[in-house]
């Protein structure tokens, strides 16, 4: 795959040149990480963005779309409250037609005719920006097969961007009342180790990279359902394994990966020209693809006191 290309509407996220990429108003934050990425060669999953067009196509489409920002301009509810209002306005909506031949043709680019395991993802426009990650606000679909299946993900996506928990964030942060959401979907990786690194530690700031890892997939580190290491890489590049659960095999990981997850983080480094970000990556067939990257916001939020 070379370039950025669209699909049947759909956005691909490939390596190659292109002459722009898109802002994260029409693809979302973290669809643009990726994108930046991929272009410049650094490996990303096999994927599609389902832009945020489709997002405000499916909430005009459903004759409720001045009732919902109607619930929420009013604070006068509370978020969980708001939501299950919404939630009783939306929850029977139906899915536009070009989201459907939309992601038939993502599907059919990417599986042909087998049954291909995908993540659906959020890329809301506000997520993974300079200030505001929303990390953990928005839903997540993983091991998704079949073209029903994508489409039930994609509502739950996109349902999440007007459920409690990011109809709070957004007005702590007093934020826009419903942002733009934009949908990853990728090819689903095996991996044999998985993790997030840091740039930077993300309390303090101080320079050296902090890395939490484990053998297994990405997202069972949030989950606690695997053991987890966590290593810190001192800024002369050398490591030292600060805490590491048992069963976890830091030792024998270390020769096998470890450089190669240093040399893509200085090519990141390098080709976002700053420090300040952490990335979630997997290793497959001993191939290190980067999941997503963002700015470390807490030490931002923390220079302004929030």
């Amino acid at each position: 795959m070379a370039g950025l290309r669209r699909e049947e509407g759909a956005i691909s996220l490939t390596h190659g040149q292109v002459s722009r990429i898109p802002s994260a108003k029409i693809i979302g934050g973290k669809a643009r990480g990726l994108a930046i990425l991929g272009r410049q060669g650094v490996q990303i999953p096999e994927g599609f963005v389902l832009g945020t067009k489709y997002f405000h196509q499916w909430l005009e489409k459903s004759g409720d779309l001045q009732a919902v920002e109607a619930i929420l301009r009013d604070t006068t509810v509370s978020a969980q409250e708001a939501a299950t209002s919404i939630r009783e306005r939306l929850g029977a909506a139906p899915v536009p037609g070009d989201t459907y031949r939309a992601i038939h043709g993502i599907i059919s680019a990417m599986s042909g005719e087998k049954a291909l395991s995908l993540a659906v993802r959020s890329s809301a426009a506000e997520e993974d920006g300079e200030w505001y990650s929303y990390a953990g606000i928005f839903r997540s679909c993983l091991d998704v097969t079949g073209e029903k299946a994508v489409i039930e993900a994609v509502l739950a996506v996109w349902m999440s961007a007007l459920e409690a928990p990011a109809i709070a964030y957004r007005r702590r942060f007093e934020l826009p009342d419903s942002g733009s959401m934009a949908i990853v979907i990728q090819r689903m990786l095996r991996t044999e180790w998985a993790g997030t690194l840091f740039c930077r530690d993300p309390v303090t700031g101080n320079s050296g990279y902090v890395i939490e890892c484990h053998q297994g997939s990405g997202e069972s580190i949030v989950g606690g359902r695997l053991a987890v290491a966590q290593i810190r890489v001192y800024p002369d590049g050398s490591p030292a394994a600060v805490h590491a659960s048992s069963g976890v095999g830091w030792r024998a990981a270390e020769a096998v990966w470890f450089k190669a997850l240093l040399d893509t983080t200085k090519s990141v480094r390098n080709l976002l020209k700053s420090d300040n970000f952490e990335m979630e990556w997997g290793i497959e067939d001993g191939k290190i693809h980067i999941l997503q990257v963002r700015p470390i916001t807490t030490i931002l939020q923390k220079g302004m006191g929030q």
